[in-house]
């Protein structure tokens, strides 16, 4: 091999290498404790690819600070990190760009007294013998300083005995509804939504149908 071939060698694999680092991004955030206005430390925080669903692809903890830190590589599109903090998810989409953000967290508390409802509508609908309706009830967490109801049954709902579900959703602040079906409970007609409800507005929503006659 002659000294022009080793040389042309050695320059592709430092392109090559440089590439490689420019395809890497660094990723940093803070989680804070929103209920005691300090750092929230030693917290588990999942990164997840929202490219073609959620798929995870780092994981670590917050140090003393609450800082945390993830080099990504190549193109994984939307970033989510998930921070977990006394058994509670709390979510923030990663900036475009790879600013530094922030994921607030809370608290979490068995029982809460400024837990309301907001507002609460009705939608109904006959179809044949049958009537279809659908709740909708917003619950405002007003707790301070703010913690999140977490229990086994933040939040029910009693239906009529011969209600048949059909589907539920629930959106927590603004982010995207999730839609779930709420969980039956031990009496006839009742029923729950397994969610932690943390500081701010709830919106929930349930579909279902009754005989009519």
């Amino acid at each position: 091999m002659n000294i022009m071939a080793r040389y042309n060698i050695t320059v592709l694999a430092v392109v090559l290498g440089a590439n490689a680092v420019a395809a890497a991004a660094t990723l940093k955030g803070t989680a804070r404790n929103g209920t005691t206005g300090k750092p929230a430390a030693g917290n588990q925080v999942i990164l997840l690819s929202l490219a073609g669903g959620a798929t995870e692809i780092g994981r670590g903890k917050t140090d003393a600070s609450g800082r945390f830190r993830f080099v990504v590589a190549g193109s994984p599109g939307p970033l989510l990190v998930r921070v977990v903090h006394q058994g509670v998810d709390y979510g923030a989409l990663a900036p475009a760009g790879g600013n530094p953000f922030v994921v607030q967290v809370y608290d979490a508390a068995g029982k809460l007294d400024s837990v309301i409802a907001a507002e609460h509508k009705q939608s109904l609908q006959t179809e044949g013998d049958t009537l279809q309706v659908i709740e909708e009830i917003v619950v405002r967490n007003a707790s301070h300083p703010p913690r999140t109801l977490m229990n086994d049954r933040p939040f029910e709902i009693q239906l009529p005995p011969e209600a048949e579900v059909i589907a539920g959703k629930v959106q927590i602040g603004g982010a995207q509804p999730l839609t779930r079906k709420p969980a039956p409970g031990g009496q006839k007609g009742q029923y729950y939504f397994p969610f932690p409800l943390r500081p701010g507005y709830t919106r929930y929503a349930v579909a279902y149908r009754l005989p009519y006659r």
